[in-house]
C-alpha cells in the first residue's frame, strides 16, 4: 500500500470552515484543539498519523496546501 493522502479536499474545507466558525464566535483555538478536530474528521479512514493524531509537521503541510 502506498502513502495515504494526509488530507482530502473536503476534509480541508471542513477544517477551515470549523476554524472560521470559531473565529466568528470569537473563540480562540489552540493547535492541539485543531489536531483533535482533524482526528474527528479523519477517523473514518486510514491516515499516516500515529494513533490517528497529526504530528507537529502536519500543520506546515496543511498551511502549505491551503495557502497555495
Amino acid at each position: 500500500m502506498g502513502l495515504i493522502d494526509v488530507s482530502m479536499e473536503e476534509e480541508d474545507k471542513a477544517i477551515v470552515e470549523w476554524t472560521l466558525t470559531m473565529k466568528e464566535c470569537k473563540l480562540s483555538i489552540t493547535i492541539q484543539q485543531l489536531k483533535l478536530k482533524v482526528v474527528k474528521i479523519t477517523q473514518i479512514r486510514p491516515t499516516p498519523f500515529r494513533n490517528g493524531v497529526p504530528r507537529s509537521s502536519w500543520w506546515k503541510w496543511f498551511q502549505k496546501g491551503i495557502l497555495t
